[in-house]
C-alpha cells in the first residue's frame, strides 16, 4: 500500500525533510541550553549562599558578643576573681547579671558559668537557677575552648524528637574566660541556643522538595538540615577537608547525584558550613522546559507539513470519498446529504446530481409520511367520535328503566357517566392523556354495563397509584373493554361475567392488562388478526372487524414503534387477557395530530 500510494510517499518525504533538521536542532539546543542554564543556576545559588553566610555571621557575631560581654561587666569579673570566698551577696548579684545575659537574645535557652576554683557550675535558665558540680567529662569539653585560637568552641546537642527541618539541633557556645592580661583561666562561660534562628535563615536558602540544605558546625555536626538523618558523612568530610572557603563539586552516590555548593563563615564566627545539594534533574529542569517548548514548536511545524501533504494528496480523492460515504449512508436509510458542493468539475456535477436526487426522494418520503400521519390521525378521530349504537341504545334503555322506577339519583349518576364518555370521545384535540383519565372513563363505561347486567357482571380496576400521571395514548382502554362485551361476554348463560383492569410498572415499561372470563379467542382467529395488523401496516388494507383493537395497535406502533406491543392470549382457567406494553412516560408531551 505504501509503495503504490503517491499520497503515502509524499507524506513520508515531507516528514523526513522536516523531522531530521528539527531533531538535530533540538539535540544541539538542548545540550547548549542545559550547560548555559546549569552555570547560571549554580551562580545564582552561590550568590544565595553568600547572602546566607552574611546572615549567619551577623547572627553569630551577636551571640559571641554576649559571651564577651562578661569582660565589660565589673561585677562579674570581680566575682570570678574572688570565687571560692563564698560571698553570697556577690553571688546573687552575679545571678542577676547572668539573668540579663539570658534575656539578651530570645533564642538563648540557658546560661552557665563553670567556676574552676569552686569546682561547680552556676546555671541560669528561664525556669530555674541551680548549682552542679563539674565532672571530669565536662572539664575535658571545656578544654576544647582553651585549644581554640579564638578561645571558644561550638558543638551541637541532638534533640530527643526531631520533627522536620525547623526543629534542628540545639547548639552550645563555650568560651574560656581568662584573667586579662594574664592567661590564667577564671571560668568557662556557656550559652545553650535554640536552632530556631538558624532554621529561619536556612529555610530562605533552598526550595523545599527540590533541593537539600544543611548548616553545619566547623566539626561537621548539623544544626539545621532540610532532611535530618540523610546527610552523607563522606560528603561532609570531603567539604571540610577541601580547605576552601567556598566552592562547588559534583557528587555521585547511591542516594544522590547532582551538584553540591558550599560556603564557610569566618573562623572568628565559628567556621560554620552552609552546604546545598541540588539533584541533576532539578538543575536541568529549565533546560528540559526550554527543550519541551522547542519540541512543541517542532511538532507544530511538523503538523503543518503533514497537514499540507494530506491536503494536497486528498484534494483530488476527497470528493470521491465524500460521494461514496453519502451513497453508503443512503443505502442505510439515512436520507441526508452531507455536502453542498464538490466543485465545478465532472465530480462536482455528479455530486450535484446525486444531491438533487436525494432531495427529491426526501420530498417524496416526507409527503408519504405526512399522508400516513394524517391517515392515522383521522382513524383516531373516527374512533373517538364513534359510539357503538348498540351500547348507546342499551345505556339509554337502562337509564329509561331506572327513570320509570323513580330512581332519580342513580339516573343522574348514569347520565353523568354517559356525558363523561360522550365528552371525552368527542374531544379530538388530544392525542395523549394522563392514565388517570383513561382509568376514570373506563370506570364510567363499566358502570353503565354494570347497570345493564346487574348481578350478571362484575368488574374491578387495580392500577398502581404512582402510575396515574403516566402519559398514554387517548382511547387506550375503552376499545379493549368494548371488545369483551362484543365478542367475549356470554349474557344469559347463568355465569357471571367478570372483567379486571390492572396497571403495573415493570422496569422502564408501563404494563396494562385487561383480563376477563369470557369465551376467549380462537388461536386461528388470533393469528389471522395479527396477520391483518401486519397487512394494514404494510399496504394500508382495511380489515372489516376489530376496528377498536386495530386502532389501539397502530397507535401504539405510531407513537412508540417497536418499544410498544399489544398481545392477546387465552387464559388456562378460561377467558382472555389483553396485555399492552409501552414506555413509562411521566412528562406531558405535545400532541402529534
Amino acid at each position: 500500500m505504501i509503495r503504490t500510494s503517491l499520497r503515502n510517499k509524499l507524506v513520508i518525504l515531507l516528514l523526513a525533510i522536516s523531522v531530521l533538521p528539527f531533531a538535530s536542532s533540538v539535540v544541539f539546543t538542548y545540550f547548549y541550553t542545559r550547560d548555559s542554564l546549569k552555570d547560571q543556576f549554580v551562580q545564582e545559588n552561590v550568590n544565595l549562599l553568600d547572602l546566607g553566610k552574611v546572615y549567619m555571621e551577623s547572627y553569630m557575631d551577636e551571640l559571641l558578643d554576649i559571651t564577651l560581654s562578661v569582660y565589660s561587666n565589673p561585677n562579674l569579673l570581680s566575682y570570678l576573681r574572688s570565687a571560692g570566698q563564698r560571698d553570697y551577696e556577690t553571688f546573687w548579684t552575679m545571678r542577676d547579671e547572668l539573668t540579663q545575659l539570658l534575656y539578651a537574645n530570645e533564642h538563648i535557652r540557658r546560661v552557665s558559668i563553670a567556676l574552676l576554683k569552686e569546682n561547680r557550675n552556676i546555671l541560669v535558665s528561664k525556669s530555674q537557677v541551680g548549682f552542679t558540680d563539674i565532672s571530669e567529662e565536662e572539664l575535658a569539653d571545656y578544654a576544647k575552648a582553651d585549644r581554640s585560637s579564638n578561645f571558644f568552641y561550638i558543638e551541637t546537642v541532638r534533640q530527643a524528637n526531631e520533627k522536620g527541618a525547623a526543629a534542628g539541633n540545639t547548639f552550645t557556645i563555650l568560651r574560656s574566660l581568662t584573667d586579662v592580661p594574664s592567661k590564667a583561666t577564671l571560668a568557662y562561660f556557656t550559652l545553650v541556643v535554640s536552632p530556631d534562628q538558624v532554621a529561619e535563615i536556612g529555610e530562605k536558602l533552598y526550595m523545599r522538595g527540590k533541593e537539600n540544605l544543611s548548616i553545619l558546625t566547623a566539626e561537621g555536626e548539623p544544626v539545621f538540615s532540610s532532611s535530618f538523618g540523610s546527610e552523607d558523612p563522606e560528603l561532609i568530610e570531603r567539604v571540610r577537608d577541601s580547605g576552601r572557603e567556598s566552592g562547588t563539586l559534583e557528587w555521585n552516590s547511591e542516594d544522590f547525584r547532582g551538584v553540591v555548593i558550599y560556603n564557610r563563615t569566618a573562623m572568628s564566627d565559628g567556621g560554620w558550613i552552609l552546604m546545598k545539594s541540588i539533584p541533576f534533574e532539578n538543575l536541568f529542569e529549565r533546560g528540559y522546559e526550554i527543550t519541551q517548548i522547542n519540541i512543541a514548536f517542532g511538532i507544530f511545524g511538523i503538523s503543518l507539513a503533514v497537514a499540507a501533504a494530506v491536503l494536497f494528496s486528498f484534494r483530488i480523492t476527497s470528493p470521491l470519498r465524500i460521494l461514496v460515504e453519502n451513497i453508503r449512508r443512503v443505502e442505510k436509510g439515512k436520507m441526508q446529504v452531507g455536502f453542498q458542493s464538490l466543485g465545478r468539475d465532472e465530480i462536482g456535477v455528479l455530486g450535484e446530481s446525486f444531491r438533487k436526487m436525494v432531495e427529491r426522494l426526501n420530498r417524496l418520503i416526507e409527503r408519504e409520511y405526512k399522508l400516513e400521519i394524517e391517515n392515522k390521525t383521522n382513524q383516531l378521530k373516527v374512533l373517538q367520535s364513534q359510539i357503538n349504537p348498540h351500547f348507546l341504545h342499551n345505556a339509554l334503555q337502562s337509564i329509561g328503566s331506572l327513570a320509570l322506577k323513580n330512581r332519580g339519583a342513580q339516573v343522574y349518576g348514569l347520565l353523568t357517566n354517559l356525558s363523561k364518555i360522550m365528552r371525552y370521545s368527542m374531544n379530538t384535540d388530544e392525542d395523549k392523556v394522563p392514565l388517570i383519565r383513561e382509568v376514570n372513563i373506563a370506570d364510567a363505561y363499566l358502570q353503565l354495563y354494570k347497570e345493564r347486567y346487574c348481578d350478571e357482571f362484575e368488574y374491578g380496576i387495580d392500577v398502581d397509584g404512582g402510575l396515574m400521571n403516566a402519559v398514554v395514548p387517548k382511547m387506550l382502554l375503552q376499545p379493549v373493554i368494548e371488545n369483551y362485551f362484543k365478542h367475549g361476554m356470554e349474557a344469559g348463560s347463568g355465569e357471571i361475567g367478570m372483567l379486571r383492569v390492572e396497571g403495573r410498572r415493570e422496569g422502564e415499561q408501563l404494563v396494562v392488562r385487561v383480563i376477563d372470563n369470557g369465551r376467549g379467542i380462537d388461536p386461528g382467529r388470533r393469528d389471522e388478526l395479527y396477520r391483518r395488523f401486519l397487512e394494514e401496516q404494510s399496504n394500508g388494507s382495511k380489515a372489516e372487524t376489530n376496528i377498536g383493537l386495530r386502532s389501539v395497535y397502530f397507535r401504539l406502533r405510531f407513537y412508540y414503534g417497536p418499544q410498544a406491543s399489544l398481545t392477546l392470549d387465552n387464559r388456562p382457567e378460561g377467558g382472555m387477557q389483553v396485555e399492552i406494553r409501552l414506555p413509562a412516560e411521566f412528562e406531558t408531551e405535545g400532541g402529534e395530530g
